[in-house]
């Protein structure tokens, strides 16, 4: 199952969460997700072709969902996160490369990219 809250991003099967930006309103791009293949909407108001769920907050309703099926995969994870002025992304880099060469699972995401 696919979760998404960009209607562009939206291939056919993939639940579409409506929410409100600061600048947009996910709402008004209900009608382009399910053109895109959307299977499922998550809103807060609307009459809708496909399969919706009315409720109160998208916004509270995708962070509900989130720390219900996501947070169990994070709970064991380490971050690291490395703040300064230069060096950043040259130390991220070797301390992923660094961890890696000695066994330990690592992944970069930075400047550079992703990697893992």
């Amino acid at each position: 199952m696919n979760i998404k809250i960009n209607s562009n991003d939206i291939k056919k099967g993939d639940i579409f969460v409506a929410l409100k930006g600061l600048t947009k309103d996910g709402h008004n791009y209900i009608d382009d997700a399910i053109e895109n293949g959307a299977d499922y909407i998550i809103c807060e108001k609307g009459n809708y072709d496909k399969p919706y769920m009315i409720v109160d907050s998208t916004k509270d309703f995708l962070n509900e969902f989130l720390l219900k099926n996501f947070l169990p995969i994070f709970d064991d994870m380490k971050l690291v996160g490395i703040t300064g002025t230069n060096g950043k992304t040259t130390s991220c880099f070797l301390l992923y490369q660094m961890l890696n060469k000695i066994g330990i699972k690592a992944a970069y995401i930075g400047t550079l990219g992703f990697y893992i």
